[in-house]
């Protein structure tokens, strides 16, 4: 949970004012790691503004993704995620986001087929 610097100041001040983190957890209800790091945090930079997360970029650009697989409509899963350095679940969560599907029949399915279809016109 984020919490705002406006709160992490109260916060701190009650350890300035000779209670210990413990027991400032506890008034507040958070966890003491948490008045731990944002002590530290204090210390380390003067600051208690709440961190922003970097988010990492990600490796499947929609765009090249989708250019990809128009390019190599035949492509599966696991050549797509070699030509982009990644794991054939990460193409297929992506895949599934972008709404594109490859859909494979493999070449004994196809023969089955055939021959059902064959079975049921001599019936």
């Amino acid at each position: 949970m984020l919490y705002l610097e406006e709160f992490r100041k109260k916060v701190m001040e009650y350890i300035d004012g000779f209670y210990s983190q413990r027991e400032v957890a506890r008034m507040f209800k958070l966890s003491e790691k948490t008045v731990w790091s944002w002590a530290n945090q204090r210390k380390k930079t003067g600051s208690l503004k709440p961190k922003v997360p970097e988010r990492k970029a990600r490796k499947l650009e929609p765009e090249a993704l989708t250019k990809y697989v128009k390019e190599h409509p035949d492509a599966y899963l696991k050549e797509i995620a070699e030509h982009f350095d990644c794991v054939a679940s990460a193409v297929h969560q992506r895949l599934k986001k972008l709404k594109i599907t490859l859909k494979k029949r493999r070449f004994y399915i196809r023969k089955e087929t055939k021959q059902n279809v064959m079975h049921m016109r001599k019936s």
